[in-house]
């Protein structure tokens, strides 16, 4: 069977999915799909997966599909490890107004992370971009800006060799929500079903559990 999956999701649900899955449904083989919000509807319109785990980014548009909540995920900052508030637990956007941010460019993703910056009042200045979640976190480290994203990974180190460091944002509005997203009124499989279970209690779990 095949799952959708958006790509900045893959590497905190995918390696739980697949060990839980041979564990426990040994007769079930997955394939995945790892893209953006919109490849990720049309593949649901289309048939090519059975279910996507998504950002609720521009799902609400979509009258054909049911999308359940399974977890919530705050934005939250990153900035260099030398960075002078990097020994705070919190910020507020606004006091990084006058730094560049470096932004994930993925589409929907970087509406919803020049939004958080609008709503402060302020117009983020892009200085840098780039799909890459990874590539994101290693030039905040070489201290090119901050950015703000959403999955918290197990370590503050990058592949680049630096280090950031994360803030709790404080003005950062609800946390964006993780969805398990299917065609509405399509009976899904007993598989399926079973997949999708896995998934709910592989969101449900403490990070990094």
């Amino acid at each position: 069977m095949a799952v959708g999956c958006f790509v900045t999701l893959a590497p905190y649900y995918l390696p739980a999915l697949f060990s839980e899955c041979t564990r426990r449904h040994p007769g079930i083989e997955l394939d995945v799909v790892e893209a953006e919000s919109d490849q990720l509807v049309r593949a649901l319109a289309e048939g090519r997966v059975d279910f996507a785990l998504t950002y609720d980014l521009g799902l609400s548009a979509e009258p054909d599909l049911a999308a359940e909540t399974v977890a919530r995920a705050p934005a939250y900052v990153i900035v260099a490890a030398g960075h002078p508030l990097a020994g705070r637990d919190g910020v507020e956007l606004a006091e990084l107004s006058a730094e560049p941010l470096v932004l994930l460019d993925l589409p929907h993703s970087r509406d919803y992370f020049r939004s958080l910056v609008a709503a402060t009042g302020t117009a983020p200045d892009v200085r840098y971009r780039t799909q890459s979640y990874e590539t994101v976190r290693s030039l905040v480290a070489r201290g090119l800006g901050y950015s703000v994203l959403n999955q918290r990974p197990a370590t503050s180190q990058t592949y680049g060799g630096g280090e950031i460091a994360e803030l709790r944002l404080t003005d950062g509005g609800p946390p964006l929500e993780v969805k398990l997203a299917t065609v509405a009124g399509v009976e899904r499989t007993a598989r399926a079903r079973a997949v999708m279970d896995l998934l709910r209690e592989i969101a449900a779990r403490p990070a990094g559990n």
